[in-house]
């Protein structure tokens, strides 16, 4: 009778604690988000924001190797970012910006909205080229190379983590001497025209050339999610520049009187 006793009580300790059952309101529990990271990813930073604030910020070391994370979010929806080849860029609170004086970085980044209303959500990351490469060469030498020292100006500074979108700013860099022949730089997503590069004499600009305004009249899109190089020939003395633009659809060219 003791043990009978002891029984029925022990059944009414456990009928007196709450369960968890499908019927129950889980709206509050968190969604269980899982990033797939891409092969060949390095160092990748990676981010997350809800309608409030930045809940996930975090730095992955991957080596190269396709790596999956798992992290619990506000259920809802979310917006994650994941960049990679940010070295060399200032982080300044939700932004990446250029030293002045310095080429942008060589950056492959994505972001995107994500529905995490559910138990479990995924995000695959695509990385796309988010800088151009610009090879420049002048006409009449066979170096490539012009008498004038060079310096290219633009009015785009950095992204936001969150949409890489353009950050306004200072933007100035010496183009590098390349290897092969004329000079080379890289350059951040542009917002406008602005983009331009001054023949120096000393101290003193002897010429300008609006690179913005010339790359923009031969149709290249500043808005590709997936930005292409661009190979500049500068005819001083005609004051004509060709283009070609190395497109994923194959390169196209134009001349254009500058």
């Amino acid at each position: 009778m003791k043990y009978v006793l002891k029984y029925i009580m022990m059944l009414a300790a456990i009928a007196a604690v709450p369960a968890c059952s499908i019927k129950e309101d889980r709206s509050s529990c968190p969604c269980m988000l899982t990033v797939d990271f891409p092969e060949a990813a390095a160092k990748v930073m990676m981010n997350c924001w809800n309608q409030e604030r930045r809940i996930i910020d975090d730095v992955l070391e991957l080596d190269g190797e396709k790596c999956i994370r798992k992290y619990h979010v506000p259920k809802g929806s979310c917006t994650v970012s994941a960049i990679e080849g940010y070295e060399g860029l200032e982080v300044s609170g939700e932004v990446l910006l250029i030293p002045e004086g310095k080429q942008m970085s060589c950056l492959y980044a994505c972001a995107s909205d994500v529905a995490t209303d559910g138990e479990t959500a995924e995000y695959k990351v695509d990385f796309k080229k988010n800088y151009v490469k610009v090879n420049l060469c002048f006409s009449g030498s066979e170096t490539g190379l012009c008498p004038y020292d060079l310096l290219v100006r633009s009015n785009v500074a950095g992204l936001e983590m969150r949409t890489l979108a353009p950050v306004i700013g200072t933007f100035t860099c010496t183009p590098e001497i390349s290897e092969a022949k004329g000079y080379q730089f890289i350059i951040p997503r542009q917002l406008d025209e602005t983009l331009s590069i001054d023949l120096m004499q000393g101290a003193e600009i002897y010429d300008t050339i609006m690179l913005g305004r010339i790359i923009a009249s031969s149709g290249y899109d500043w808005t590709a999610e997936a930005l292409a190089d661009i190979d500049l020939v500068i005819d001083l003395s005609k004051r004509e520049i060709s283009i070609t633009v190395s497109g994923w659809d194959g390169p196209f060219s134009t001349t254009i009187t500058i």
